[in-house]
């Protein structure tokens, strides 16, 4: 059965990167490689030292798989500070994410897609 779930993710992420994703050029350092990923913001639940919760969006969040991220010949996973360029709005996002949350996260329960979280820097 669980097989089977995760070629139903794969299958979605498929149509996702078919009718509902661009161009991104993902790069760290001198390494970089041409993606398709989705569009998405995340609302998370930040906590601080003092016991105050706050509610914040990420500032744009690209769902890529994970497959795809292949930087140097190897498959990797998204690090803080690595730079993602959009292709359709000419902007470049750094791999950011609020408080101490992680800067990505399984967008899937079978790993086929990552959601990264970045912020705009250009």
């Amino acid at each position: 059965m669980a097989e089977l779930l995760k070629e139903g993710a794969e299958f979605l992420a498929e149509v996702r990167d078919d009718h509902n994703s661009r161009q991104v050029t993902y790069s760290r350092g001198v390494f970089s490689v041409v993606v398709q990923a989705a569009l998405g913001r995340k609302l998370l639940r930040l906590g601080d030292e003092f016991g105050t919760v706050r509610m914040e969006w990420t500032g744009r969040d690209y769902i890529i798989r994970a497959v795809d991220l292949v930087l140097n010949s190897v498959v990797t996973l998204p690090l803080k500070g690595d730079l993602i360029s959009d292709s359709v709005d000419g902007e470049t996002y750094k791999v950011l994410a609020p408080g101490d949350e992680p800067v990505w996260q399984p967008h899937d329960n079978h790993g086929v897609s990552l959601r990264v979280h970045t912020k705009l820097v250009t």
